[in-house]
């Protein structure tokens, strides 16, 4: 049982150790690149992708997962 719980314990932690990383180093990070990537693109098309895309994948998948 203490096995157990230490390796909760370290699994917990290395969860905070990277939710930590990915909040505060890769996000701003990431937000930047994509906020002056889109910029100077028009609203309505990106939202346009954005849904095609996902539309796109969520069919893929519910025909993979219907086989």
């Amino acid at each position: 049982m203490e096995a157990l719980t230490k390796t909760k314990n370290y699994l917990a932690d290395t969860g905070a150790i990277f939710w930590n990383s990915l909040s505060d180093d890769y996000w701003p990070r990431y937000y930047g690149w994509l906020t002056e990537k889109l910029a100077d693109q028009d609203p309505f098309m990106v939202l346009t992708y954005a849904t095609s895309f996902a539309f796109f994948f969520f069919l893929v998948y519910f025909w993979v997962r219907n086989r």
